[in-house]
């Protein structure tokens, strides 16, 4: 299994079923791997799930997780500069 397929799994298992069949269009799955990519290079952490499950904790409950998801990310990223 492939990094960005692994993190797209642990996205869709973290906002639960309601949302297992949401429709990720492939800008938006690139996207989100690569922001956490990013995120980990950043931090010098390799562990992608911790930020997944940061994600999926933030955005749970959002009308669009995966876009709300992707907004962080790149704020987090941002912050950072």
């Amino acid at each position: 299994m492939s990094d960005s397929r692994h993190a797209l799994d642990l996205v869709q298992e973290l906002l639960g079923p309601a949302h297992a069949e949401e429709k990720i269009t492939a800008h938006g799955h690139t996207a989100l791997t690569n922001l956490i990519s990013a995120l980990c290079w950043r931090d010098n952490n390799p562990n992608r799930a911790e930020y997944v499950t940061r994600l999926g904790d933030l955005h749970r409950n959002d009308p669009e997780p995966v876009l709300a998801a992707i907004v962080t990310a790149a704020g987090w990223l941002r912050e950072a500069r």
